[in-house]
Formats: C-alpha cells, structure tokens, sequence
C-alpha cells in the first residue's frame, strides 16, 4: 500500500511538472477534494431547487459526481497538452534565434540568457532551468537528460540527444542548431496539414446532432 501510495505520488509530482503547476503533490490533491466538494455540493443543490422528482435529482446529483471526479483530471490533463504545445510551437523560432546568437559569438549559456531577457513562455523557462544546472556544476548529459525528461516531448528529446552526442564528440553546436529548426520547422508544417486534414471528420458530429435535424 504504501509503495503504491508513492508511486502516486511521484506519478502525480511529474504529471504537475510536465503541467507547469507549481505546487506540490499534496497541495494539488487538497485543491482537487475542495473542488470536488464545491461541485457535488453544487450539483445538489441546483437539483433539489430545479425540482422534487426524485430521479432527476438523481441524475443531476450523479452527474455532479461523475464531474467531481472527472473535472480534476480533465484539467491536468489539458494542461499538460496545452503546455506540450506551446513548446512545440516556439521550439523552431528558439533553436533559430539560439543559432543566430551563436553565430553572433555568443557561449550556449549566453545565448540562452539573452533569450530569456527577450521571450517568455514554458519553453524558454525550460531552457533557463538547464542553464541553471550547468552552471551550478551539473553534467551537461544529465542536464540536457533532465531537459527532455521535463516535458516529455520527442522533439525536444531528439534535441536533447543530439546536443549531448554534439558535446562529447566536439561537433560544432551552430550546426547542429541549423539542421534541428529545419526539422522542426517540418514537422509544425506536418502536424498543421494533419489537423487541417482531421477537422471535416470532427465536424460531422455537431453537424449531425444540431444542423442537419
């Protein structure tokens, strides 16, 4: 029990982490019981003021709970993919703008460091944290390692590696930069033509249900 218990824990500790929710496992989990709370309390009491039929209380009362239940993850969740999304949309003008600034004479830290003075989002403070650990003596394979880890996305993974692989082999960095935006400029060029190819399937649905009746 108490194994499982932990590995909850740090299953939750990392889903806030990839979240960008700063606070902590146990923070987190008294929010979701008070927000459960509100919404079943909620549900209740719209229901007996709508009406006294016992099985639409019934009903609006059960739905209150499903979303009790429901709501919390959901949020986590959408969270995680907003945050995810957001790093792979400025992914390809940061590794851009870092190539520009080394070619400029800049140091990796350096051109990280300006960049952050510049831009703000969830990749940047990313790339602000593995500027951190190195500087306070970290390995940079472990840094770079904890880059990827952070976010869990296999873009970002692949750059990880290959700056890694780049240090230990002494191949130039600003090389290396080029060819990854070019890639990831691709790939944002791919995923856009996949959801534009994906939204008549997902309209058929509301067209079906609200339209065509």
């Amino acid at each position: 029990g108490g194994r499982n218990k932990q590995s909850n824990n740090e299953q939750l500790e990392r889903n806030l982490r990839l979240a960008g929710i700063k606070v902590s496992p146990a923070e987190f989990t008294s929010m979701k019981i008070i927000a459960m709370i509100v919404i079943m309390v909620t549900s209740t009491i719209t229901a007996f003021a709508i009406t006294r039929e016992v099985t639409v209380n019934f009903l609006i009362i059960l739905c209150g709970i499903i979303a009790a239940v429901l709501a919390p993850r959901y949020f986590l969740t959408s969270k995680i993919k907003s945050r995810q999304n957001k790093i792979r949309d400025d992914f390809p003008e940061i590794i851009d703008l870092l190539s520009v600034s080394m070619e400029a004479g800049l140091s990796f830290d350096a051109a990280i460091q300006k960049i952050s003075e510049k831009m703000k989002g969830p990749l940047v403070d990313e790339f602000v944290m593995l500027q951190r650990e190195i500087q306070m003596g970290r390995p940079r394979r472990e840094a770079f390692k904890s880059l990827a880890d952070n976010s869990d996305i296999s873009e970002l993974k692949t750059f990880s590696s290959a700056m890694t692989q780049a240090d230990q082999l002494g191949i130039p960095v600003n090389n290396l930069l080029k060819i990854q935006a070019e890639q990831l400029r691709m790939d944002r060029k791919q995923r856009a033509q996949e959801k534009g190819m994906k939204a008549p399937v997902k309209m058929i649905l509301p067209m079906v249900v609200f339209i065509f009746p």
